[in-house]
């Protein structure tokens, strides 16, 4: 009894509160919440913001405070942004485009070239109160919407083989193990038609 309140008291929890498993890449589906819980949702429900699809909307997998923290945490321990946008090192590709104000076209193509899945579930985290996942189409189809947020987002998969950044200063950076040929992966009809 006493090491299970010693365990409450140091990890900030009343006495009564019920233990919590904590958050990992295999039950942070369980730490989904409403949009209108999340810090960005609004972003994508409010008509008068952005226009987005109500099939879309629900794709959208805002987290709890709890896992947006995992995610945080998760990205900050293995030192990602240890200069910007990525460590040294942590990548053998490092690629960027900037966002301009009549380029969101052009954004969408290069994320699309990137090659990800369409429906490959990404993490977005942007504090460590604020995080969702979403496939991977989302992020390409409102990438304006998620550029025009400000601040920084951190997009990644769980094996940070790779890694998305939208940079407040206008720039998107692409770090990737992977070998990376933008021509490989461009099938424009399938873009178009997206």
């Amino acid at each position: 009894m006493w090491v299970l309140l010693s365990t409450r008291l140091r990890n900030n929890m009343r006495p009564d509160e019920p233990m919590t498993t904590a958050v990992s890449f295999e039950n942070i589906h369980e730490h989904v919440v409403a949009l209108d819980q999340s810090p960005h949702g609004s972003w994508f429900v409010d008509p008068s913001k952005h226009n987005i699809h109500p099939a879309h909307v629900k794709l959208i997998q805002p987290l709890d405070k709890p896992a947006a923290k995992f995610l945080w945490d998760y990205i900050s321990a293995s030192n990602l942004h240890a200069q910007v946008p990525f460590k040294n090192g942590f990548f053998r590709t490092v690629v960027k485009t900037k966002v301009l104000l009549n380029n969101t076209q052009e954004i969408k193509k290069w994320l699309y070239r990137l090659g990800i899945p369409f429906d490959k579930m990404v993490y977005l985290s942007w504090q460590p109160h604020d995080g969702m996942v979403v496939p991977w189409k989302m992020v390409v189809k409102y990438s304006e919407v998620l550029a025009s947020g400000g601040g920084d987002l951190t997009i990644i998969d769980a094996s940070l083989n790779w890694a998305v950044l939208f940079y407040h200063e206008g720039d998107i950076f692409l770090g990737t193990n992977e070998d990376y040929n933008a021509d490989e992966h461009v099938k424009h009809e399938e873009f178009d038609s997206f």
